[in-house]
């Protein structure tokens, strides 16, 4: 496919000739560490980032840099493919089409459920990639889904398989007439306390993300009587709900 004339190019499309070239392009995210640093800890450190690191003091090798974790993500490998932030959809998408395949098959990626439990908590806090694997025993408990928060089918049933103490999603960045936060008001209606997490906090479709790094973004009137506001970190607000003796919120704050 012919791309269009009026389609602009990134000056760093494509990832840089030498590793020089991708150091110096991407100055701006690198993080470097010029304290020493033992090869046997370079692992850990690199756990902890999702952004290029550069040794420049290896223990036992003088003279010698290592960089780890190129393009660990999906911003990064985008970014190196010369997508920007204010570019509009299409010409990211005509950079993404670009790109070289590889070849390799990618690892699987199985939708995952998790259950947290603590002895002084009331009720457990159920981590869901997807809201289709809620199961019945999840009713009552607080559920973190990654899927987004907009409604399905325009059924109250739908917001929520079960009655649960509080449901929570992705905003999927809310999109036009709210439809990304459209869940909320249909558990209102159920007495369900209803959260969505900003999508540029959290992954979607990943429940620990949102659990671990989600910020509020929106929150319906049940909610909002259990203390939750927009802005605030998602997991301390969990465990506060996670600790109350009210078994479930009702709509009249009974």
């Amino acid at each position: 496919m012919a791309e269009p004339s009026n389609v602009r190019r990134s000056s760093n499309q494509g990832l840089d000739a030498s590793l020089r070239g991708h150091l110096e392009t991407n100055a701006d995210i690198v993080t470097r560490i010029a304290k020493p640093v033992r090869m046997d800890d370079i692992g850990a450190l690199s756990a902890q980032s999702d952004q290029p690191i550069l040794f420049e003091n290896i223990v036992g090798k003088p003279g010698f840099r290592l960089c780890d974790i190129l393009v660990k993500n999906r911003r990064s490998q985008a970014r190196a493919l010369g997508v920007t932030a204010s570019m509009s959809g299409r010409e990211a998408a005509l950079l993404l089409v670009g790109a070289r395949v590889t070849g390799r098959d990618p690892a699987p990626c199985e939708e995952a459920r998790r259950v947290l439990e603590n002895p002084k908590w009331r009720r457990r806090i159920v981590l869901i990639d997807s809201a289709s694997l809620i199961a019945p025993e999840d009713a009552g408990q607080i559920i973190v889904t990654g899927s987004h928060g907009a409604l399905v089918g325009g059924s109250p049933a739908m917001a929520l398989r079960v009655d649960g103490f509080a449901g929570v999603f992705s905003d999927a960045g809310v999109g036009a007439d709210d439809a990304g936060i459209t869940r909320l008001p249909a558990l209102d209606t159920r007495g369900i306390a209803g959260l969505t997490v900003s999508a540029a906090s959290g992954r979607i479709g990943d429940a620990g993300s949102l659990y671990e790094d989600g910020v509020i973004s929106h929150a319906n009137a049940v909610a909002r009587r259990l203390g939750a506001q927009p802005g605030e970190a998602l997991k301390p607000r969990l465990e506060i709900w996670a600790k109350l003796a009210q078994a479930h919120a009702h709509p009249d704050g009974e």
